[in-house]
């Protein structure tokens, strides 16, 4: 959505956050899904050497969980959650070129600067990967 100026509303609330997992606490989780926010961040893995006593104390916990993590669960176990999450995988790689080629801290400040380097960037990964494709085919 635009505001006066053409520039972005950033006030707007996302409806849905793609996350690495532990990326967010399980504090957050409850927060974020008070105010219907969505998280697709999958939950971390159980090891395999667990104990037949902690593994009844993980059930036992998971089963007093608030209603947001039990949902954030099932969700995350669904063939649409790992599907939402596998999407995921085409866009991390990206994600660590640009942050590796400057884009981690910015040097600017506004909305029109931030978002002008983020393009420069942006541009500057299109044509690496335009020259790639054309050398390799």
């Amino acid at each position: 959505m635009q505001v006066g100026g053409g520039l972005p509303d950033t006030s707007a609330r996302p409806a849905r956050l793609l996350a690495d997992t532990r990326y967010a606490t399980r504090q957050d989780l409850v927060a974020l899904g008070g105010k219907g926010v969505e998280v697709d961040m999958p939950p971390p893995s159980v090891r395999r050497t667990a104990t037949a006593a902690s593994v009844r104390r993980r059930e036992r916990r998971l089963e007093s969980e608030p209603v947001a993590l039990r949902d954030w669960r099932a969700r995350m176990a669904s063939e649409e959650g790992q599907t939402i999450y596998r999407r995921r995988l085409s866009v991390k790689a990206v994600n660590g070129m640009v942050k590796g080629r400057g884009l981690g801290r910015l040097s600017v400040h506004g909305l029109v600067e931030v978002r002008a380097v983020a393009l420069l960037h942006t541009l500057a990964h299109n044509l690496w990967r335009g020259h790639r494709l054309a050398a390799a085919g």
